[in-house]
């Protein structure tokens, strides 16, 4: 069986070497949360914009579609 090793411990000269350690100051956060609450926000809405002009040109030739099979492809409106 293995012997446990303990370190030896460092005498006071060898500690009180070592350089002290400070925490760093914090960095804000809030500036790359709200850019990034923006951006989502913006691809949510050029997707919705993207959606709605699909389904706007889709019921369009839907229309174009059935008026064109009842002969009424274009309305003249006589002029007065």
């Amino acid at each position: 069986m293995g012997v446990a090793l303990r370190a030896e411990p460092r005498s006071r000269s060898a500690r009180s070497s070592r350089p002290d350690l400070k925490l760093a100051p914090r960095r804000r956060r809030w500036p790359a949360l709200v850019a990034g609450l923006l951006f989502t926000v913006l691809l949510a809405g050029m997707l919705g914009a993207a959606v709605f002009h699909t389904q706007l040109a889709e019921r369009q030739f839907r229309i174009d579609r059935r008026s064109a099979g009842q002969g009424h492809a274009s309305i003249h409106i006589p002029k007065a």
